[in-house]
């Protein structure tokens, strides 16, 4: 008991801060996005082309996931005293996929 009081004592007098569990699970997202989008692309190049149906749900699956990703991410910027790189990495990183998802369905 006693050690994790010096620990929270010297972790608050060096500015360390804590990760918000937002920002862990808004990283998580960002990487099983990330996957299902080269699963996607990778089932495509094997049905040379014509994935369709299997193509288009991995797609709008990890087109959901951004958009929940991304409110984690909001929801654990609005913490304050916890640290934000996981909330700005999921963030920044969920926006850039949701922004192509938008541009690759409405050029092609």
């Amino acid at each position: 008991m006693e050690a994790q009081k010096v620990e929270r004592s010297n972790a608050a007098r060096y500015g360390v801060r804590r990760v918000s569990w937002q920002g862990i699970a808004s990283s998580i997202l960002l990487i099983i996005q990330i996957i299902l989008l080269f699963s996607a692309v990778y089932l495509s190049y094997l049905a040379e082309g014509k994935g369709g149906l299997i193509v288009g749900i991995l797609g709008v699956a990890a087109f959901v996931l951004a958009i929940v990703s991304v409110g984690l991410s909001i929801w654990g910027l609005l913490k304050k005293e916890q640290n934000h790189a996981g909330c700005m990495v999921g963030g920044i990183g969920s926006l850039l996929i949701a922004a192509g998802i938008i541009i690759i369905c409405t050029i092609l």
